[in-house]
C-alpha cells in the first residue's frame, strides 16, 4: 500500500503538516482563566524553544510549503499517458494497415500467376488430349 504513489504523496503532506505550529484562535475560549497556568506554560516554553514561538495566523512570515494532491493534475497526467497510448496506437494500426496492403497485393500478384499456370495446365491437357486422338 504505502508503494502507491498517491499514498506517499497524502503520507508526505502529513509530514510536512507535523513540521509547522498553527496556532487556532476559537471564538469563546479567549478566558485565560480556563487555563490558569497557560500563559505561563506558554512564554516558558517560547524562551526555551524561541522558533516554535507562537504566532497568530495573520502574522506567519513563511506559509507552508505543501505539496497537494490535486485530482485535476492527476487527471491531466492520465489523460496525458492515454494520448501517448493512443498514439503510439494509431501507429501501430497505420503500420498493420500497410502490412496488410501489402499482403493483399501479394496475394493478388500470387492468384495471377496461379491463374496463368492453370491456364498453361488447360491448354496442355488439351494438346496431350488431342495427340491421344490423333495416335489412336
Amino acid at each position: 500500500m504505502f508503494k502507491d504513489p498517491i499514498v506517499q504523496e497524502v503520507l508526505e503532506i502529513i509530514k510536512q503538516d507535523w513540521k509547522h505550529l498553527v496556532l487556532v484562535e476559537i471564538e469563546g475560549l479567549k478566558d485565560l482563566s480556563a487555563s490558569e497556568g497557560y500563559a505561563r506554560l506558554r512564554d516558558l516554553i517560547a524562551s526555551v524553544m524561541p522558533c516554535v514561538g507562537v504566532k497568530s495566523p495573520q502574522t506567519v512570515e513563511e506559509p507552508i510549503k505543501r505539496k497537494r494532491v490535486n485530482n485535476e493534475e492527476e487527471s491531466r497526467r492520465q489523460m496525458e499517458k492515454l494520448r501517448i497510448e493512443l498514439s503510439k496506437s494509431r501507429k501501430d494500426k497505420a503500420i498493420l494497415e500497410e502490412m496488410m496492403l501489402e499482403g493483399d497485393k501479394r496475394r493478388a500478384f500470387l492468384d495471377e500467376k496461379i491463374q496463368s499456370r492453370d491456364a498453361r495446365i488447360t491448354k496442355l491437357e488439351l494438346k496431350l488430349g488431342e495427340e491421344k486422338i490423333a495416335r489412336e
